[in-house]
């Protein structure tokens, strides 16, 4: 029966169908702009009647954020107007989308907004000449994943929020690469330090990975703790507007500190290094970097290293906080001095 009554609508319509001509505004419209303005994808045989092939949905402008929009038919002899209906909010016949919704039996219009995720549109019910509006549709699913990876990142889910962050559109957009940097850094190191208190740096280096996975698609100089190479480099970039200086090596240097307590010397050796090149004033950083290279045999640089930590604990008049490791091994390998 609902068929029955939509076909003779349809019939009807055909009937009063008018070329786009006789609406002076529509006219002028389609004829700067036919070329951006979309057809309507799934369009059953049924709804093509006299000679129409295609649906074509155009619009004309009534106010701010509101248009009349036009059902056309594409037909040999030109475009025909078939229905038409009120829309209102944002849209962008640059980047327009229209399909037919045959389970609904409804005709549904979107565009996405320029250099944005953000979407708007309608769905409408055609019955005869009239487009009737039965939902008005908005969204920004670039948002959603913003807020998705602040969410995820709260909770420690690096991973996660890496894949959101990877599947946003015009990132550029909504985020700028320092911020979004930080922000995993931030969360890899939070929740690192977690892993580690509970006896598991492995744990801790994990998560850094998962940041350095989203660091490395953010197009930071790779790797991150390496990326700049003194503070004047840091201070330029973008980066320095969310963090300090100390902030990052902090990071950083816990990050060597979690590589050598799992075993990854190498790699503690090179994100250190990188965090005294930025930072060179960093006392624990040489311990860290001191105890990685001792690790690896590399005794005459553990020294060196060892030494300078002495050093700037001393002229701070923080000899009673020296590990008694530093004063051993400097002995064993040096002699007495």
């Amino acid at each position: 029966m609902r068929y029955s009554v939509m076909l003779f609508a349809l019939l009807a319509m055909v009937c009063m169908a008018r070329p786009v001509s006789s609406i002076p505004r529509l006219a002028d419209i389609w004829e700067e702009n036919q070329y951006i303005f979309p057809f309507v994808e799934d369009v059953p045989a049924s709804l093509l009647f006299d000679g129409v092939t295609g649906l074509i949905v155009a619009g004309v402008p009534t106010g701010d954020l509101a248009m009349t929009l036009y059902l056309l038919g594409d037909s040999p002899d030109g475009p025909e107007v078939l229905a038409s209906g009120p829309y209102q909010g944002e849209y962008n016949f640059a980047k327009s989308f229209a399909y037919w919704i045959p389970d609904e039996e409804l005709l549904e219009i979107t565009f996405q907004m320029p250099f944005s995720a953000r979407y708007a549109g309608a769905s409408y019910q055609w019955l005869g000449s009239e487009l009737i509006p039965v939902e008005w549709l908005s969204g920004d699913p670039s948002m959603d994943a913003l807020m998705n990876i602040d969410s995820l990142l709260a909770i420690g889910e690096v991973a996660e929020a890496a894949d959101e962050l990877a599947m946003m559109f015009y990132p550029g957009h909504y985020y700028s690469q320092g911020e979004m940097t930080m922000k995993f850094l931030r969360s890899a190191h939070e929740h690192g330090l977690e892993e580690f208190r509970t006896g598991d740096p492995e744990g801790a280096v994990e998560l850094f990975e998962e940041a350095e996975e989203a660091v490395e698609w953010l197009a930071i100089r790779y790797p991150w703790y390496r990326a700049y190479e003194d503070s004047s480099g840091f201070s330029e970039a973008d980066i320095s507007n969310y963090s300090t200086i100390g902030e990052f090596t902090m990071i950083a240097n816990d990050y060597g500190f979690f590589l050598e307590q799992s075993g990854d010397y190498e790699k503690a050796i090179d994100v250190l290094y990188g965090v005294l090149t930025l930072d060179p004033g960093r006392m624990v950083a040489y311990l860290n970097l001191a105890d990685a290279l001792w690790e690896l045999g590399e005794y005459h640089n553990a020294v060196d290293q060892y030494l300078v930590y002495k050093q700037m604990m001393e002229a701070l008049n923080l000899e009673q906080d020296i590990p008694a490791r530093v004063d051993q091994r400097v002995l064993n390998y040096s002699g007495p001095q």
